[in-house]
């Protein structure tokens, strides 16, 4: 079975970006890239990839700060 979330990491940055597979696949078919919502960069990799949303927030802890999630704790 296909997963639905993966996990980038940018390369320049360091920040993570967790986005639908659906989504990319379609966007890439269209003829567009992928790019870092923090920097912009190009240069980003994928992590993994997850069935569940929490799974791919694990590794950190997360606040929710005026409404927003907010990362506070990366390991």
């Amino acid at each position: 079975m296909e997963k639905i979330y993966s996990c980038y990491k940018c390369m320049n940055c360091k920040c993570e970006t967790i986005l639908i597979n659906e989504q990319v696949k379609v966007m890439k078919n269209k003829g567009k890239y992928l790019s870092c919502s923090y920097c912009g960069s190009k240069h980003i990799e994928k992590i993994e990839e997850h069935d569940n949303f929490k799974t791919c927030m694990r590794h950190a802890a997360y606040r929710r700060i005026h409404g927003a999630l907010r990362q506070v704790r990366d390991e």
